[in-house]
């Protein structure tokens, strides 16, 4: 929620935004195993609490994949949808092997789950175009505030996110919603080619935001929430 902030509350001003704590990634857990399916529940569970039926949704990355198996369990009615610098459907797994190659690690949970706070800052520079330095303190905070627990969970939720890839074989149901998606064009993680694809796939118009990498939400926050929030206004 701290990276998306700006979004919030520009869309706020005329949404009821609701930003949720998905689980393992902050205060939120469960006893269930970690898996893109057990975030999907959690977040239709917490959508029926607040009854819920028809909403518009951004996801970002990770959250972009959830996004997507929401749709895909077609319980409620999407107005818009918009997808950010995530490859839904359509990824080759095969190419993180460049990114581990290029860090130096053996597999890509090791990029995003780690004991080292200061390796927060690797983290910084594949997710950003600017790779902006950051004072050892708040590598500290951000760690403790997001990274400091439930590693087994977050490694298994990364790694069940590979397999599930082939999840879906018809990406019809998700040309039936107006979608955008929303690409750094210098992503690292999942190049714009990937983006292109993607948005190829499901019929979606793209919107390419330049000098951005993995999270233009830091890099270009201005561009970012301009696109949204027209996307999702009009």
């Amino acid at each position: 929620m701290t990276t998306f902030s700006r979004e919030m509350n520009e869309l706020s001003k005329d949404h009821l935004v609701i930003a949720p704590d998905l689980l393992w990634f902050g205060e939120s857990h469960s006893s269930k195993i970690p898996a893109l399916a057990t975030q999907t529940e959690a977040m239709n569970r917490l959508l029926d609490d607040l009854n819920i039926r028809e909403l518009k949704i951004v996801g970002q990355s990770y959250g972009g994949f959830i996004a997507i198996d929401m749709i895909h369990g077609e319980n409620r009615e999407f107005h818009k949808v918009c997808i950010a610098n995530c490859p839904g459907t359509t990824y080759d797994v095969k190419e993180l092997d460049e990114v581990c190659v290029k860090y130096n690690v053996r597999s890509i949970d090791e990029l995003f789950v780690f004991d080292d706070p200061a390796k927060f800052q690797t983290l910084v520079d594949l997710s950003t175009f600017k790779d902006p330095w950051i004072p050892g303190f708040i590598l500290r905070q951000a760690y403790r505030a997001y990274l400091s627990r439930n590693h087994a969970q977050l490694k298994e939720l990364l790694n069940s996110l590979q397999r599930d890839q082939g999840h879906y074989s018809d990406t019809t149901f998700l040309k039936r919603i107006p979608m955008m998606v929303l690409w750094g064009e210098k992503d690292e993680l999942f190049p714009m080619k990937e983006g292109e694809k993607f948005a190829n796939s499901v019929d979606a118009k793209l919107m390419v935001i330049h000098n951005a990498g993995h999270a233009p939400q830091i890099d270009r926050p201005s561009k970012f929430t301009k696109a949204i929030c027209d996307f999702l206004r009009d």
